[in-house]
């Protein structure tokens, strides 16, 4: 059974320009999470896609597989998120996909090598599997309704008492290859939920995020 990871990023970012180069102690976003890759004993084959050259030259001095992107899938103003799943899964070899955004730079090797031994050991009941942060607060809709407390009871029920709402960070989706190519979504329908510390699992989304990402100490 062969596991790959999977990794994009493509030239052009708009919320964080020239995201990919971003650096936190010292590394760029896509160097740390090959690192962190690399360092998984559980997968077989590190896979970084992209339309960058430098990102290309980055993955031979790593040792890790590059594959060149068509400008269309890398394009999110014309491509859907499930074309550029089908995509990129068509051009790899593998039994099981670890798919990996280079923008939550703290997940390291042990979360990986914790998630996907979670996936294998559960997979009679489960069929993929997603990271995600447990949400403790007051929830409101757009309605102006409460979702997950009433603030009308007699009782006030402070956050630490609700029940949790868990939150996707986009950190790790795991599936069986064919399963993705298939729908090509990230989450099956079977889906176990990797609950993560906040702070590990944080997707840094805006400029801000990345300055208070230099403050936080992990390396």
């Amino acid at each position: 059974m062969k596991i790959v990871s999977i990794t994009v990023c493509r030239k052009g970012s708009v919320r964080i320009p020239n995201k990919t180069w971003e650096k936190i102690n010292g590394k760029s976003l896509i160097e740390r999470k090959i690192d962190q890759l690399k360092n998984v004993r559980l997968i077989d084959e590190v896979i970084v896609g992209s339309n960058d050259s430098e990102v290309n030259e980055l993955c031979n001095d790593k040792s890790v597989t590059y594959i060149e992107r068509p400008e269309y899938f890398c394009n999110e103003s014309k491509c859907t998120p499930n074309e550029m799943i089908k995509n990129m899964i068509s051009y790899v070899d593998a039994d099981i996909i670890v798919w990996a955004h280079l923008t939550n730079p703290f997940i390291n090797e042990v979360h990986y090598s914790n998630a996907i031994n979670l996936f294998l050991n559960n997979q009679r009941e489960y069929n993929s599997l997603f990271s995600v942060v447990e949400l403790k607060e007051h929830f409101w809709n757009t309605n102006r309704t409460p979702i997950n407390h009433n603030p009308w009871s007699k009782v006030h029920v402070v956050a630490k008492d609700l029940q949790p709402i868990y939150k996707q960070n986009g950190g790790i989706f795991i599936q069986h290859k064919k399963d993705m190519l298939a729908h090509g979504q990230f989450v099956g329908n079977k889906p176990f939920m990797y609950v993560m510390d906040e702070k590990e699992g944080w997707d840094l989304d805006y400029p801000w995020q990345i300055e208070a990402a230099r403050s936080f100490g992990f390396e």
